[in-house]
């Protein structure tokens, strides 16, 4: 485990050795037995209270007497430490591909580079996304905006990067088209609407049309007087095709025309 310790003891700062030092003084029952197990004398320990950082080698003399302590615990430490790290270079980088997009007078090629970039990273690292998910929605939610104003059609959120949250904006949208909406004519349009995959909407909307067969007799009951309102479940479900919920869709990109990098 030694060789664990010379290869991420950079990821520690003065306050992690500091707090992980007291595991030393407890099970070794004073400063200066912990400090002769990590090779450092009393005055480097004294120092630290001092210092702004400690050098790389202290870190990596405190982090192997650990291992020898606890090894799994101190894993588990450096392990949350490196995402702590990974999650914000990714917030640094999608902020600033981000704010490169939103600058003002921004020419069409140039925003949709800059998106595409930004799309790319996003999806490469979608395990991450979940740890900024309110700051990346707002992102995209101003990005989608700007697309809007310059014309742009982005493409739809990959499902791999798709959020709990826009599920939920979804589902009243969707309920409101099958039985309300007149005009609602295929599902790519509903699909660019709500800026998802048609195959979510697919399959979203034949989920609620299979548990809703009682709700239309109690839409029609609230219409009186009006024509009678036909079932959503009879016409639409027939022609509707079959997503498994594994199936693995693979998705045009709709920029290659405009962008190529």
């Amino acid at each position: 485990m030694a060789y664990l310790a010379e290869k991420y003891a950079y990821l520690l700062q003065k306050e992690d050795v500091s707090q992980l030092f007291q595991e030393l003084e407890k099970t070794h029952g004073s400063i200066s037995k912990a400090c002769r197990e990590c090779g450092i004398v009393r005055k480097t320990k004294y120092d630290w209270n001092r210092t702004i950082s400690l050098k790389l080698d202290t870190k990596k003399k405190v982090l192997k007497a650990l291992m020898k302590i606890n090894s799994e615990k101190i894993l588990e430490y450096l392990l949350v430490r490196s995402k702590e790290n990974t999650v914000d270079l990714l917030s640094i980088n999608l902020s600033y591909l981000y704010e490169k997009a939103m600058a003002e007078n921004i020419e069409e090629r140039s925003f949709i580079q800059s998106i595409k970039r930004f799309e790319k990273i996003k999806n490469e690292h979608a395990g991450l996304i979940r740890e900024i998910e309110e700051e990346i929605g707002d992102m995209s939610r101003f990005i989608r905006e700007k697309a809007l104003q310059l014309g742009v059609t982005l493409p739809p959120e990959p499902i791999d990067t798709f959020r709990p949250s826009h599920l939920l904006e979804m589902i009243p949208t969707v309920i409101d088209t099958i039985y309300y909406r007149q005009d609602f004519r295929n599902f790519a349009e509903l699909a660019k609407d709500l800026h998802v995959p048609k195959e979510l909407v697919e399959t979203l909307f034949k989920s609620i049309l299979l548990s809703g067969r009682g709700i239309t007799a109690r839409v029609q009951a609230g219409r009186p007087g009006l024509e009678p309102f036909p079932s959503p479940y009879d016409k639409i479900l027939p022609g509707i095709g079959q997503v498994p919920p594994t199936a693995s869709i693979q998705y045009p990109d709709i920029w290659e025309e405009k962008s190529h990098m």
